[in-house]
Formats: C-alpha cells, structure tokens, sequence
C-alpha cells in the first residue's frame, strides 16, 4: 500500500510532462496554422486586388475606346471604323500628271481645279492651283482606301493661293465631307476677315448638322441664300450650281433632289486666297475659330453649270450607292 502511494507522485509528475508537451505542440500546431492562414489570405487578397485591377483597366478601355467615323457600309465591304490620321499632307512639288475619271459624258471639261487629296494638295486639273496644307493629314476615304482624303483636326487647313479668279458667273463647286462637330465651321470659301473688316465671294459652311451656301453681293458675305440638314459622322456628298445667267443657285447633297433659289446679283470680285477647312478671324475682330475637323476629299470646281445627269455621276463615282441610281 505504501508502496502503491509512493509511486503516485512520479506518475503525476509523467502525466504533467506528456501534458505539457501536448499543450506545446497545439501551441505550434497553431502558430503553423495562424502563419498559413495569414500567408493564404495575402495570397487571396492579391489574387483580388489582380481580379479588381483588371476589371477597372477592362472597363477604363471599353469607355475611352476610340470612335472613329464609319465608312459608308452600303459600299465598302469593310466596317471597321476609320483609323485617326498620322501622316502628314505634302504640298504638290511638281505639276502632278492628270487623273482621268471615267464618268460619262465630257466631265473633265470645264474643270479648272481638282484636288483629290492622294496624300498630297495637288492641283490634278492639270492648272496649277496646287494647294498649301497647314497641319492637315491624310485619311482614309468613303471606299475605305487608306491616304486618299484629307483629314483637318479643327487646327489646320490647306490654302490655294489667289493667281487668278476661280469662280466665274458661272461654276460649279463639288466636294466629299464627314462633319464630326456641332460648331460653325468652314468647309471651302474664298473668305477672310481682317482689320480691314470683311472680304469674301463665298463660302460653303456648316452650323451643327446644317450646310449652307453663302455669296456675297457686296463682299460681307452675309447673303446665306441654301442650306440642307445633314448627319454627323458619314460621308455626304455636296454640290453647288451657281448661274448668274439663269439667276440661280442650286444645292444638292448626296443623291437627293436639290434645293434651288434666285439671285438677282454677281457676286462681288474677290482676290482673297482660297481656303479649305477654314481659318480663324483676325484678333481684332475677336480671334473665333472656323477651323474645320473632319473629313474632306475630292473637291472640285467647274467654270461652267453642271447639269442634274452629270453632278449624279459625280455623285456615284467608283460605284457609290448605285442601288439609289437603279431606283
């Protein structure tokens, strides 16, 4: 018995010994468990932050992506959108040889400017009236053909130099565009304004969605005499007819039935450069901007009236909605 009571305390002593080194070992259990656990949730809070990221960059590229205007996609075959411009239009070095279009009937006659912007302001008429580009770049045109239309950022334009007087009592002025901006801006005018006040024969603008038709009876140019709405963002077609003779302006745009007016006056003679995509007013008369940005290409100018068959044809040039002419 006394033995048995004796052997007591070394059996406790063993027991607080096991005891103590199990309570050690959960110690380290946990410590292992609480570094994993710890190591883990970084783990899981970098995965997040990686997930977080890429959806906000995702997203941030969805909203800023670019929206380049369209070609017309009743003709192109491509719908990708029109790339933003990086070159540069080059001035006409030397006289460029003649383009010939094949439109029918005798359309080269009476020409005496023509710029198609083929990534330079070359005068193709074969007169020399060969453009000065400001800033202006090259883009692509209503086909979808890359360095085939001049692009103007609303800082540039190209100026034709006056040598002799382009318009006569009788022209025909026609021209390509994509607007891109609700602002006032120029399209092609013979136009500027000085401390001299207001010089000008015409010009052919826009105002939001509304192109209008200007001459000047008395160099102001404050006789808005045609205008037509039109959508932003595609390519429209322009023409406009004057005949002093026949005492009329006529507008047409794209393949539409045109809109006509009278007049009973010549417009006043000008010897101001020709500018196309507009310029901006002499600080004197409060420095506004009628700089364009948008898309202009194949500009050109007759001596002579073009009839109704002939501005279809340039209007359907290189098979441009041909389903309307079927029609």
């Amino acid at each position: 018995m006394a033995d048995e009571q004796n052997s007591n305390p070394e059996q406790m002593g063993d027991e607080t010994s096991l005891l103590k080194e199990q309570m050690r070992r959960q110690e380290e259990f946990l410590k292992t468990a609480y570094a994993l656990n710890k190591r883990t949730s970084r783990y899981l809070m970098t995965i997040g932050v990686v997930v977080v990221a890429a959806l906000v960059v995702h997203l941030v590229l969805y909203w800023s992506r670019p929206t380049s205007l369209p070609s017309k996609a009743a003709v192109s075959t491509s719908s990708e959108p029109l790339p933003q411009p990086t070159q540069t239009v080059v001035p006409a070095t030397s006289a460029p040889q003649q383009v010939q279009i094949s439109h029918p009937g005798s359309l080269r006659q009476g020409l005496i400017g023509e710029w198609l912007f083929n990534g330079n302001a070359a005068d193709t008429s074969g007169n020399g009236h060969h453009g000065i580009p400001n800033g202006t770049k090259i883009g692509m045109d209503r086909f979808g053909k890359p360095a085939s239309s001049a692009y103007f950022d609303g800082q540039s334009n190209i100026v034709i130099p006056y040598r002799t007087l382009l318009l006569s009592k009788e022209y025909t002025i026609s021209l390509w565009m994509v607007l891109t901006r609700e602002d006032q801006e120029f399209l092609f005018s013979q136009y500027k304004h000085d401390s001299g006040g207001k010089h000008g024969r015409f010009k052919l603008y826009h105002a939001g969605a509304r192109l209008t038709f200007t001459v000047s009876p008395d160099g102001t140019l404050d006789d808005d005499l045609l205008s037509r709405v039109i959508d932003m963002g595609a390519w429209h077609f322009a023409a406009v007819v004057f005949s002093e003779s026949q005492g009329s302006v006529t507008l047409y745009t794209d393949g539409y039935p045109p809109t006509k007016t009278t007049i009973a006056y010549s417009p006043a003679p000008e010897t101001c450069d020709y500018t196309i995509g507009g310029h901006r007013l002499a600080p004197l008369h409060g420095g506004q901007s009628f700089y364009f940005k948008g898309f202009i290409d194949d500009l050109r100018i007759y001596n002579r009236v073009l009839s109704d068959k002939e501005i279809q044809s340039l209007y359907h040039e290189g098979g441009w909605d041909m389903q309307r002419q079927r029609q």
